[in-house]
């Protein structure tokens, strides 16, 4: 599936403006909520789209309101409201959310205010509070929203994907994309965004959450993710080697392994650990024996001065995910 099967599109009021949104296929109760991230843009979603090809997708536009009247509705609690809207306006009585980023946060608000909207909650490279964010990304954002410069923005749309991804087309085509946009706006919500805590929120939200977080990430640390998969009640988490902040754009066939396995399997299986402690997934782009089964034969112990002095690059996007038997730290 791809965007040129793209089956429709919509949009929902939000306060003086609109929010606009893609449809892909089929029609029926499988329904799928995608939030691109701030300086991306819905494109980062077209890699993904072949493995929910049984789902209706729905692809929400975050920079659509820049076209109307925006300023009072220029905050992440209006647009998360506006995801309702456009949940009712398919007929979808609940969605599976997956955001990355601004659209994590997004789905964390959806997910705790109104929990019996989202069937299944994944958070891809976001957390709940913006304290800790990587101080690269900090001091350019914090430049770009003094100065505007052009370069400065198209940096910050790069520096969403692991560096072996920064000239992808999606990201060519959203540098474009986003440097035509009302500056103001692309300001705005990140500015309305600084002290957002939503920490206090996470308890409430029941829906069965993965935490997803590339290893490269330039933007949030292990720690966001960490503080998610612990606060949320039903969370697991799960790393990918060698991806970046938004790991569906450079690391497309492992996270999108990730997805088909987080579908198949029950949500009963979420709830096994402690509350508060997240069971650890790890991803693996090559050794074969981290995919063994329960029983199997164990792998052989690494020396400590393997890990100290050697660290394995990422090998090609070709990774079998395992689950860890233990708890996570």
């Amino acid at each position: 599936m791809s965007a040129s099967q793209q089956a429709g599109s919509g949009e929902v009021p939000i306060g003086k403006s609109h929010l606009s949104y893609r449809s892909f296929g089929p029609a029926g109760d499988l329904t799928t909520l995608l939030l691109h991230p701030w300086f991306g843009c819905w494109e980062f979603w077209e890699p993904v789209l072949p493995a929910l090809a049984q789902r209706r997708c729905l692809v929400a536009d975050l920079y659509s309101p820049s076209l109307g009247e925006w300023r009072e509705i220029a905050n992440a609690s209006s647009l998360a409201e506006s995801l309702v809207a456009v949940l009712d306006a398919e007929g979808a009585a609940a969605a599976v959310v997956i955001g990355n980023s601004m659209g994590g946060i997004l789905g964390q608000l959806l997910a705790a205010r109104h929990p019996d909207r989202v069937a299944k909650l994944v958070l891809v490279g976001t957390g709940a509070t913006s304290r800790g964010l990587r101080s690269q990304f900090a001091v350019s954002l914090a430049g770009w929203m003094e100065t505007r410069e052009p370069s400065t923005l198209e940096a910050l749309t790069r520096g969403l994907v692991a560096p072996r991804a920064a000239h992808d087309p999606i990201i060519e085509r959203c540098v474009a994309a986003v440097g035509a946009l009302d500056a103001d706006y692309v300001a705005a919500i990140p500015r309305a965004t600084i002290g957002l805590d939503l920490r206090p929120l996470l308890g409430s939200i029941t829906a069965p959450t993965l935490v997803v977080r590339g290893e490269l990430d330039g933007i949030r640390t292990y720690a966001h993710a960490q503080e998610l998969a612990r606060g949320i009640p039903a969370a697991r988490m799960v790393e990918i080697p060698g991806a970046g902040h938004s790991p569906m754009v450079d690391s497309t066939s492992t996270f999108n392994q990730i997805l088909r396995r987080r579908f198949r399997r029950g949500d009963g299986d979420l709830r096994r650990g402690r509350a508060g402690r997240p069971f650890r997934l790890h991803v693996f782009p090559a050794p074969r024996w981290t995919t063994r089964r329960r029983g199997g034969p164990r792998p052989p112990a690494r020396r400590p001065a393997d890990r100290s002095s050697r660290r394995r690059a990422p090998g090609p996007d070709h990774g079998r995910a395992s689950r860890c038997g233990h708890p996570g730290p």
